[in-house]
C-alpha cells in the first residue's frame, strides 16, 4: 500500500479531535469508535479490553482499582490506561515509542482523563525509580524486553501486585522470525530466546521494543522469575487467540 503524503504542520479545518487522530492516519492500532464515534483509526478493540477487568477483579477490590497508584509499562495508545482509570486508580504509564506517547496524549485530550504518560525506557524506570506502587500493569511488553531477567526484578522491588499478559516462548505455537537460544549466567538453566526486528521496525505500524532485540522466555521460566521477585502467579490463563505466538495472563502477588 502506498504511503500517505504527508500532513502539513497547519491545520485548515475547524478544531476536532479527529483532526488530533488525522495526525497518525494510517498508524494507529487501537479502534478509537467507543471513545469518539465515526473515528478513523487502527481496529484492534482494545477499549474494553477484558484483560483489564481481569487484573481489577484478581488484585483490586471487588472487581475496582479505587485509590489505587498504578504503574503501567507500555501503555501502546491508552486504551487501557483509559479503563484502569475508570475503575479508580491513579495511572503512571511510561512508553518508550515516541509516536505511541503522542498518541497517548490525543487520547488523553479526546477522553479527559488525568492520567500522567511519560516518554522513557520501562527498563530504566524501574531500575532507578526509587517509588513505589500499589499494582503494575504490565500488558504486551514483557516479550519486548532485552533483559526480562532484571525488568521482573525490578516489578517485584516497586510493587507486591502486578499483572502480566505476555508472548512466551513455545516452538509448538510459534510463526514469528527464527529464534536462537541464549543463556545467562545469572540463571544458566533459564532459556532466553531471541530474535531481531528486522525490517519490521521501519514500519509505521510497529508497535516492538526500542533496541534491535528482544528476548522471550518460556512460561515456566517467566513464572519462576516471578515467584523469585516475591511475587506469587495466580489465576493463570493460556491465550491462544494469537496467531503469531503462544501467550500467557496471570496476577501476581506478594504473600
Amino acid at each position: 500500500m502506498a504511503e500517505a503524503e504527508p500532513r502539513s504542520r497547519f491545520e485548515t479545518r475547524g478544531p476536532s479531535h479527529q483532526n488530533a487522530v488525522d495526525i497518525f492516519a494510517g498508524g494507529w492500532a487501537t479502534d478509537l469508535a467507543p471513545i469518539l464515534p465515526g473515528a478513523v483509526s487502527g481496529d484492534v478493540p482494545l477499549f474494553g479490553d477484558a484483560r483489564v477487568k481481569v487484573a481489577a477483579s484478581g488484585l483490586g477490590r471487588s472487581g475496582r482499582l479505587d485509590g489505587m497508584r498504578i504503574l503501567e509499562l507500555g501503555p501502546l495508545e491508552g486504551a487501557h490506561t483509559y479503563a484502569l482509570e475508570k475503575l479508580g486508580a491513579d495511572v503512571l504509564a511510561i512508553e518508550s515509542n515516541a509516536d505511541a506517547f503522542l498518541k497517548c496524549l490525543i487520547v488523553k485530550e479526546i477522553t479527559g482523563i488525568k492520567a500522567k504518560f511519560m516518554l522513557g525506557d520501562v527498563a530504566t524506570f524501574l531500575a532507578t525509580t526509587r517509588e513505589r506502587f500499589d499494582l503494575v500493569f504490565a500488558c504486551g511488553v514483557l516479550y519486548h524486553m532485552q533483559d526480562p531477567i532484571s525488568v521482573i526484578a525490578d516489578i517485584g522491588r516497586v510493587t507486591d501486585s502486578c499483572y502480566v499478559w505476555s508472548h512466551i516462548y513455545d516452538e509448538s505455537h510459534y510463526y514469528g522470525p527464527p529464534r536462537h537460544k541464549l543463556s545467562d549466567p545469572r540463571h544458566p538453566a533459564l532459556e532466553l530466546w531471541e530474535a531481531g526486528y528486522g525490517r519490521s521496525a521501519q514500519d509505521r505500524k510497529f508497535w516492538g521494543g526500542n533496541a534491535a532485540t528482544a528476548r522471550w522466555l518460556r512460561e515456566d521460566d517467566m513464572l519462576a522469575l516471578f515467584g523469585e521477585a516475591g511475587l506469587t502467579p495466580f489465576a493463570l490463563e493460556h491465550d491462544g487467540a494469537s496467531p503469531i505466538a503462544a501467550a500467557i495472563s496471570f496476577c501476581a502477588r506478594r504473600e
